[in-house]
Formats: structure tokens, C-alpha cells, sequence
């Protein structure tokens, strides 16, 4: 009988869902990301699409002398990184 670890096991559930939500005709949502300032927005996962209820983390990372002043769009604050759940299309 062969092993596997919690992580391959979590991983292989994750994909199943997403094979079995994409098969059921799951709706993807898109998440919208734009730096207003010197800096970037990343995600992570990086889709380009996702199923209802997963969470996105996104990071705003500031250049060199400048600063995270906060998020504006479908969620207002300064909580940076931030996790969003998935249950419509975002503008951040």
C-alpha cells in the first residue's frame, strides 16, 4: 500500500473539485487587478478564472519609496495581504 502525504492528498481533492465544479457547469468569476500608484497587485492562485467561494489572495507591493496606501473597488481598506472570496467578478 503506498503512502501519500496530506498535501498530495489536499492537492488531488482540490483538483477533483474543480474538475467535478467545471463539469456541473460552475460559474467563473474574474478578478480585476490595477495598481493606482508606483507598485504592482498580485494574486495568488493566478487564475484567470474561479469557481464560486474560492479565496484569492491578493498583495499590493509598493516601489522602492513608496507606499501601500490601501484598496479601492469592490473592497475598501488597508488590510494588505487580502483574502477574497470568490462569489461574483472583482474590480480591486
Amino acid at each position: 500500500m503506498k503512502n501519500y502525504s496530506v498535501a498530495t492528498v489536499g492537492s488531488l481533492v482540490f483538483l477533483l473539485y474543480l474538475l467535478l465544479a467545471g463539469a456541473a457547469g460552475a460559474t467563473g468569476y474574474t478578478l480585476t487587478l490595477t495598481a493606482q500608484g508606483p507598485g504592482t497587485v498580485s494574486r495568488n492562485p493566478t487564475n484567470t478564472a474561479y469557481p464560486a467561494g474560492v479565496v484569492v489572495t491578493i498583495t499590493g507591493t509598493p516601489n522602492a519609496g513608496a507606499y501601500f496606501a490601501g484598496w479601492t473597488g469592490a473592497t475598501n481598506g488597508s488590510v494588505n495581504p487580502l483574502n477574497v472570496a470568490m462569489n461574483s467578478d472583482l474590480v480591486k
